[in-house]
């Protein structure tokens, strides 16, 4: 549902049913997300702004205890899950290189092990998921919600951005965005008496990994060398965290991912015939 004409722009209301359920031997483990909310986007005093939230529901079956799997096909999980999102941007057009800035942050709850153990799946899905746009170009967070190193292993996300924008020459944008992530719950394991997390399989031995998991930047620059061609190019670093490399590890933390950081450049050209 689209409604115009609301606080200086447009509200979008969503609701969405996905059912992705799989059978594990004789037994079918029920994964139904429903998925209901709201997105505010328009101008107020001068100010670009957007915000939106979404709550989830449903079976997650699919998901519960994604380390105990024979707890996973005996227990029903119940989804209870949310995300928000808010940005506030200012542009400059009628100085020179019209510079803009735009604060961002978005919140996608998590799963502790206390949930898992009360039989809940409190991970918000970013369903058909479109990360490359919002969580960083390198698309180190895809899929977030599932339950896999994709993502979070369940654990949420944070990410606060920075992103700003100036045209430097004639024909030219320069932009940059600069993401600080942080998972929504903590990465460490809490109490558990079955050695690692519920939640992430993490062993219990691990050190205190709090929930940062780094920063990344990216840099683009983009020109249209014809009506039909434009081209960017683009520069990412991505600076991990011990956390960030104990989640994306199929292992031992480090033996994987490591915690060195990583860079990313590229060319590309879109044609229109």
């Amino acid at each position: 549902m689209n409604l115009k004409g609301v606080l200086g722009g447009q509200f979008s209301g969503y609701l969405n049913w996905d059912s992705n359920s799989s059978a594990v031997g004789a037994q079918t483990r029920d994964n139904d997300i429903w998925t209901i909310g709201g997105r505010q986007a328009g101008k107020l005093a001068g100010l670009d702004y957007r915000g939106e939230y979404y709550y989830q529901w449903g079976s997650g079956n699919g998901q519960k205890d994604t380390a105990l799997t024979a707890t996973n096909l005996q227990t029903d999980a119940d989804r209870d899950a949310y995300m928000f999102g808010l940005r506030v941007g200012k542009s400059f057009n009628n100085v020179s290189f019209k510079p803009g800035l735009t604060v961002w942050y978005d919140y996608l709850s998590g799963t502790t092990d206390d949930d898992q153990r009360g039989s809940s799946w409190n991970s918000f899905n970013t369903l058909y998921d479109t990360g490359h746009k919002f969580y960083g170009l390198q698309d180190v967070f895809l899929g977030v919600g599932g339950g896999g190193a994709a993502g979070t292993q369940g654990l949420g996300l944070q990410d606060f951005a920075l992103k700003g924008k100036i045209n430097p020459m004639p024909g030219w944008t320069l932009k940059a965005h600069y993401h600080w992530f942080w998972t929504a719950e903590g990465v460490a394991p809490n109490t558990t008496t079955r050695g690692f997390a519920n939640t992430t399989a993490i062993g219990a031995g691990d050190p205190d990994l709090g929930n940062f998991l780094g920063n990344e930047l990216d840099i683009t620059a983009v020109t249209k060398m014809n009506a039909n061609t434009k081209v960017m190019i683009g520069y990412s670093n991505y600076n991990p965290t011990y956390a960030f490399a104990s989640l994306k590890d199929t292992g031992a933390p480090g033996t994987t991912f490591g915690t060195n950081a990583a860079d990313w450049a590229y060319v590309q050209f879109d044609v229109k015939f």
